[in-house]
């Protein structure tokens, strides 16, 4: 049994073609200039024809005029996933973000456990740093007096 159109279409590779108007809103093709659109740029050429009055210029993705090459219209292909690269690329997705996920984990596992070496010394307290201060200061002292 054949699919139904909607899933069978799902399941081609879309690709549309636009060109942007004076308000610079972006209009598809209609299919057939799509087709010819997409055909002339899978053989390399440099131009494809629209209709009588228009060609899109390939190279620089322009729909441009027959009688006047200075009129022209930004022109962009797009290139739509299938359901299966759709899917793919999701689970490509899932897999990378839980692979972040379970470094991140154990990277903050890591710094919340770990101890600098000597942590366990008791810190001298400043009273006590003070008195040391104090002690070499009067040493020296009465050793340069003597």
């Amino acid at each position: 049994k054949q699919n139904s159109s909607s899933d069978d279409s799902d399941d081609k590779i879309k690709v549309m073609w636009q060109w942007q108007g004076d308000d610079g809103k972006w209009t598809e093709y209609d299919s057939s200039v799509t087709a010819a659109l997409e055909d002339s740029f899978k053989s390399n050429l440099n131009e494809a024809r629209v209709d009588e009055e228009r060609y899109v210029d390939l190279v620089n993705m322009l729909q441009r005029r027959y009688d006047n090459d200075n009129k022209k219209r930004y022109v962009k292909r797009i290139f739509c996933p299938t359901k299966e690269q759709r899917e793919r690329a999701e689970r490509t997705r899932n897999e990378v973000l839980q692979k972040l996920a379970s470094r991140q984990s154990s990277i903050t596992n890591f710094f919340t456990q770990a101890k600098p070496a000597g942590s366990n010394k008791p810190k001298p307290s400043l009273s006590t740093t003070k008195n040391t201060t104090k002690n070499t200061t009067s040493a020296t002292s009465t050793t340069s007096t003597t």
